[in-house]
């Protein structure tokens, strides 16, 4: 009888003890559903699933009173983390204007450094570049230097982008500055020498092709040597 009302007194302190803890989440999930911006946004907001999400929430709120109210903290434990998850649920769906505002800024980074990726790979493509037939070496003239026209254009994006340290940053200026040497050779010889021009636009190319990797971004290897 002694070890029996023993157990039952340290039950009954493990409860007591427990109490406190369950009304305090029990308030905390009624402050984020009552007065929390979050449950502004979800009724005010289009999403279904989310005020379903929130209705379930409520309900499961009300269960784990219901629970308490009977003295039964510890299986109350339980339904309350369920209501948990349906608010984290419904704010998955409703994000705050900041954290949607930076989902956003990640996705559109996501999206630029694909972009200037593809870019690259296009710019640098074996395929694009030297399976073409030219009608005249002034045609081609015409071409490389577009070509290293949309490599240049490329730097500064990289640059805004990739942010490199200031050594590296020092190595894309000698580069760069070596492509725009090149580019005014090759436009000087365009006149008289239409192959050196298009050598010399080439070579101010690939140093571009250079200052991107020295920026940090991968470039494919031109295939200018195999001409």
């Amino acid at each position: 009888m002694k070890a029996a009302a023993l157990s039952l007194a340290l039950a009954c302190t493990g409860a007591l003890a427990q109490a406190p803890q369950v009304q305090q989440k029990i308030a905390m999930v009624e402050r984020i559903l009552n007065q929390s911006p979050l449950a502004g946004r979800v009724l005010a907001g289009p999403s279904e699933p989310a005020r379903q999400h929130i209705a379930n929430a409520r309900e499961l709120l009300g269960h784990a009173r219901l629970l308490v109210a009977a003295g039964q903290h510890e299986q109350a434990e339980p339904v309350i983390h369920g209501s948990l998850w349906e608010i984290g649920r419904a704010r998955q769906l409703v994000p705050d204007p900041a954290t949607r505002e930076a989902s956003e800024r990640a996705r559109a980074t996501q999206r630029e450094d694909r972009l200037m990726q593809e870019a690259a790979q296009r710019l640098s493509g074996q395929t694009l570049v030297y399976d073409r037939r030219f009608a005249s070496p002034r045609q081609e003239f015409d071409f490389e230097l577009e070509r290293y026209r949309s490599f240049e254009r490329l730097v500064p994006l990289a640059l805004e982008r990739l942010k490199p340290g200031a050594e590296a940053m020092a190595r894309v200026g000698r580069f760069v500055a070596q492509a725009r040497a090149l580019l005014e050779r090759g436009e000087s010889a365009a006149a008289s020498d239409v192959p050196a021009a298009i050598r010399h636009v080439t070579e101010g190319t690939d140093a571009l092709r250079s200052a991107l990797q020295a920026a940090g971004l991968a470039v494919p290897v031109t295939m200018g040597s195999e001409r």
